[in-house]
């Protein structure tokens, strides 16, 4: 079961995975979202994100090549070519995920350095993929949680997967890029 199959049967509603008339009814009303045109594009945004609902945290298992063209540009170097080679997935080992995440997101949105382990702890996350201590306690106090909730202690709670949608979509005023969903037929 996806985490959406999950979600549905801890509604009550069929777990079949998809989202018809009923199950967005109680998808929103269990969220208290009341723009359905932004519930199904946040829908289909974190799809995409999640991998049809699957992954629940982001994958850090990048070979070097990846890591150098993901994480650094023409401004900002975060790998060297030889911290690629080592911490990337090579053919002779994997990936050292953690320290992937450590350095690439190291320095950035109320991480600390590299050596703190914030960028494991707080590497994406969730259906739409939430990133960033900053980004992570906010979310927390959006769903009146303590804001120093560990992330990965989220996993089996469906609600708060799907309500990082809700989150995303609200604090950056994303609705208001939305088309009405009736003009889509």
């Amino acid at each position: 079961m996806n985490f959406l199959q999950r979600y549905q049967e801890s509604l009550g509603v069929s777990p079949d995975g998809i989202i018809g008339p009923n199950t967005m009814k109680v998808m929103m009303a269990d969220m208290d979202w009341d723009d359905p045109k932004a519930f199904v594009h946040g829908l289909g945004q974190a799809r995409l994100e999640s991998g049809g609902f699957t992954f629940f945290r982001e994958s850090m298992n990048y070979p070097p090549d990846r890591i150098l063209a993901m994480f650094n540009n023409k401004k900002i170097t975060r790998f060297t070519k030889a911290e690629a080679v080592e911490y990337g997935r090579t053919d002779r080992h994997p990936a050292n995920q953690p320290m992937v995440a450590n350095i690439a997101y190291a320095n950035r949105g109320g991480n600390g350095d590299r050596n703190s382990g914030d960028g494991w702890r707080f590497r994406g996350g969730l259906a739409i993929q939430i990133t960033f201590r900053n980004n992570w306690e906010a979310f927390m106090e959006f769903c009146g949680l303590p804001k120093d909730t560990d992330p990965q202690s989220l996993e089996t709670n469906f609600r708060a997967y799907f309500m990082s949608i809700k989150f995303y979509f609200t604090r950056n005023n994303v609705g208001r890029f939305c088309g009405d969903y009736r003009d889509w037929e």
